[in-house]
Order: structure tokens, then C-alpha cells, then sequence
């Protein structure tokens, strides 16, 4: 995550600093401003990604459970980029694998992430629950959305590791967008071999 995030960012940022330099002496003073305005921006992005980064690897399973761990997703998500997110919860009658909450924060991280970067969002919500046989989570923002074939390059690497993480855990992963409605990013898992909490076989998972 860090070689397709800041390890990118750093190696673009290096290359303008060069073609900083080389403007600067030739005297192309407006590709320059233009340069230093680019960097700057790059700067800023990079920025909010460790800090992002760096606090995603403080969370951990609060003692309320899976609701109160999002919350802790959603209210730093908050502080760092100014989106309101609505957390949406239901409450669980299974209790999911620890590899399970790891990969779904993951998911979840680089879902906000996204939306912060790419989809000028004012809104976002965070939903999870139960259905027959499985267990669902979505995050989705009320941004611009895009069409399937403008998929920013900069959200490949982003949009790959989520599907890989999804399919570690054996989850159905989804992307789902449409110019000027927004996009949803949605995580299906089915919870064949998972008991509920109540079950007097829990014990024997």
C-alpha cells in the first residue's frame, strides 16, 4: 500500500523538482508557477494520506464492537477531510474472524479514501447489516461518480487492493457509479461455517 500510495507520490514529486529546477534556469517563469502549483497540491494529498494511513493502523476493535470501530473510521475521516459521514448500522448476530475486521477496515479506508480524493463529495455513508445467509457492507458518497471506462488512474491501485481484499476473505466485491450520482463501493459476504453469537456451537468454529 505504501510502495502504490506515497512511494509513487514521492518518485512524481522528485521529477517536478527537476523540471522545477530546469524552468528556473531557463527563466519559464509561468511553468514554473504552474509546476509549483501542481507540487504543492501533489504535497497536500500526500500529506492527508499518511496521516490517514498512520491513524488506520491505530484503530482497533473497540469494545462496542463492530459499530463502534467504524465509528472510529468515520469520525477520523471527518477531522481529515471535512465530509460528513453517516454511519448506518445493524446489530449482528454473529461475531466476525479478526483477519475478517482487518481486511473489511482496509476496505472501508480506501472506500473514504477515494471519495476524498476523487469524488468532491459533501456526503458519505457507511453501512452494514445482515441478510439470509450473509453479511453486507457498503460505503457510498453522493459525489460526481463516473462511467466505468474514466476510472481515474490514480484509483487503480486503490480499486484493485479492495478486490483483493475482499477475496481473501472470500467476499463478492463491487464498484458501482454513474456520472452525477454518486458511487457505491459494496462488500458481500456470505457467512456459511459462522454461528451466531447465541449458538451452543460457537465454540467449535
Amino acid at each position: 500500500e505504501i510502495h502504490d500510495g506515497l512511494a509513487q507520490t514521492l518518485g512524481f514529486l522528485k521529477l517536478q523538482a527537476a523540471q522545477m529546477q530546469n524552468y528556473l534556469e531557463r527563466s519559464e517563469l509561468e511553468r514554473l508557477r504552474k509546476a509549483v502549483d501542481l507540487s504543492y497540491t501533489t504535497l497536500s494529498e500526500a500529506y492527508q494520506d499518511a496521516r490517514q494511513a498512520i491513524d488506520g493502523l491505530r484503530i482497533g476493535l473497540a469494545d462496542t464492537g463492530l459499530s463502534g470501530w467504524l465509528r472510529q473510521i468515520v469520525d477520523e475521516f471527518h477531522e481529515i477531510s471535512g465530509v460528513d459521514v453517516i454511519l448506518e448500522d445493524e446489530d449482528l448476530t454473529i461475531d466476525l474472524l479478526p483477519e475478517v475486521h482487518a481486511q473489511l477496515i482496509r476496505i472501508v479506508q480506501e472506500a473514504l479514501n477515494n471519495v476524498r480524493k476523487h469524488a468532491e463529495a459533501t456526503k458519505a455513508w457507511v453501512s452494514f447489516g445482515q441478510s439470509t445467509g450473509d453479511f453486507w457492507l457498503e460505503v457510498r458518497d453522493n459525489g460526481r461518480g463516473f462511467s466505468p471506462e474514466d476510472v481515474p488512474s490514480t484509483s487503480h491501485h486503490g480499486l484493485k487492493g479492495m478486490r483483493e481484499r475482499a477475496e481473501l476473505i472470500g467476499a463478492d466485491f463491487q464498484m458501482i457509479s454513474r456520472v452525477g450520482e454518486g458511487t457505491t463501493v459494496r462488500v458481500r459476504l456470505p457467512l456459511v461455517g459462522m454461528h451466531s453469537k447465541d449458538s451452543p456451537h460457537l465454540a467449535d468454529s
